[in-house]
């Protein structure tokens, strides 16, 4: 196919030359004829001196070069001339013919193509195909409207369950959360699956109030005046089943974080009475980080509030966290022996647990200024102990470059601890 198609390239070339072509061709001819009559013309003249025979051999020259040149174009003999226009109309036309005997790489037979045709269906079924299975794209309103109505036909726990990840899934976003507040989804759907008799069912429940008031302000007043506060205390303190416990830690700590009025009915209800029976089993290690974490979270969030003197409403939030009175709150509740019981039990069961040895070390920096003098000989030795392992990871050479800068901030965080609860030692003798 591929020479074919240069063939045609190139008879294309031939029968139309660009006129620039043709100009300089007819050009150089008649130059050239010039020449040739110019060479006869001068060499008569310059020989005229020249003796007989010399000028006998010139004009026998002379005269056979006459004699090769035509007088006229009439006694030329030609073939008979066709003309330029029909010459092109015949090329075109030869060309035409031969590209249509030109055969692409992909033809197919009629009955190749009838057959592919065959396969797909029509654009016209496919349209009335769709329209009858009423697919409409749909906002997430319209989504959560429907869920919530389809949720009243739901006739077994697997099918509950599946409604409750839609719905989690759902008010991730922002403004989903506040359609499904609206449309009363924490009564119909999270309070009522929360007295279920099934685990699951309770902890998918627990998320998703988790995840309908995580960063979204407006849900969290809505969450805080229905008593999801008392709610989850009650869970706290009832269920006997961990996993729907930890999702309560999880649903907590998303309604308290930078909302001081619910931290403040929080710890008015015997919330911080209520974390502290999770601390006299050495087994709930993992819901006793979560609370460490969530409590060290919140001093931070106090503190914060205390040093942002530039802030709008600075005096607002300030008389907000000044009644939470959370620091005077966990010493009066001997949260500083807590702390201390979690961190040996954290060494015990794995000296290399690094991420929930740095959790302990935080909350301690945290709560230094009311727990520096309370904290025991013993702990001040893990500590330091803790101190010099950490050096040792510094210098080791089977340290990275993240492995080394992760263990010398930890090493950093322990002379943290260490410097403040010698400098509350030191106030304390003085």
């Amino acid at each position: 196919m591929k020479c074919e198609l240069c063939t045609v390239i190139i008879l294309i070339l031939m029968v139309f030359p660009c006129n620039e072509c043709r100009n300089k061709a007819k050009e150089d001819s008649e130059d050239e004829k010039s020449n040739k009559e110019n060479t006869i013309s001068d060499k008569s003249n310059s020989n005229e001196d020249v003796d007989v025979s010399n000028t006998n051999i010139i004009n026998s020259v002379k005269s056979a070069a006459v004699l090769q040149l035509p007088k006229s174009s009439e006694d030329i003999p030609s073939k008979p001339k066709k003309s330029p226009s029909n010459l092109k109309i015949q090329t075109v036309a030869k060309l035409k013919e031969s590209l249509k005997h030109i055969q692409g790489d992909d033809v197919k037979r009629p009955e190749e193509i009838e057959k592919i045709k065959n396969r797909f269906k029509k654009y016209e079924e496919i349209k009335k195909e769709m329209s009858e299975l009423n697919l409409f794209p749909r906002s997430d309103s319209e989504i959560i409207k429907q869920l919530l109505e389809d949720y009243k036909s739901a006739t077994n726990d697997e099918n509950i369950l599946t409604f409750i990840e839609d719905f989690d899934y759902l008010v991730h976003q922002y403004d989903n959360a506040q359609e499904f507040m609206n449309l009363n989804g924490f009564k119909e759907i999270i309070y009522r699956n929360i007295n279920s008799t099934n685990p699951k069912i309770r902890a998918e429940a627990l998320k998703l109030l988790g995840s309908a008031v995580q960063h979204n302000a407006k849900v969290q007043i809505h969450a805080l005046e229905t008593d999801a506060v008392n709610i989850l205390l009650k869970v706290l303190a009832i269920d006997s089943n961990h996993f729907v416990k930890m999702r309560a830690v999880f649903a907590l700590s998303s309604l308290l974080r930078r909302f001081p009025i619910a931290q403040f009915k929080f710890v008015e209800n015997a919330g911080l009475s209520v974390f502290s029976t999770f601390f006299d089993k050495p087994q709930d290690i993992k819901i006793q980080l979560k609370i460490i974490t969530l409590l060290n979270d919140l001093l931070i969030e106090h503190q914060h509030a205390k040093n942002d003197s530039n802030a709008v409403d600075f005096v607002e939030k300030t008389k907000q966290y000044s009644l939470v009175n959370l620091n005077e709150r966990l010493k009066n509740d001997n949260w500083c022996q807590k702390i201390e019981n979690v961190l040996k039990n954290v060494i015990l069961v794995d000296e290399m647990d690094h991420d929930s040895i740095q959790k302990c070390l935080e909350f301690m920096k945290s709560v230094s200024d009311i727990c520096g003098s309370n904290y025991s000989q013993n702990t001040l030795r893990i500590v330091r102990n803790l101190r010099e392992i950490y050096e040792d990871l510094v210098f080791s050479e089977q340290s990275d470059d993240f492995g080394t800068e992760y263990y010398l901030d930890m090493r950093n965080l322990c002379d943290d601890v260490l410097k403040n609860i010698t400098m509350k030692v030191v106030k304390t003798e003085l």
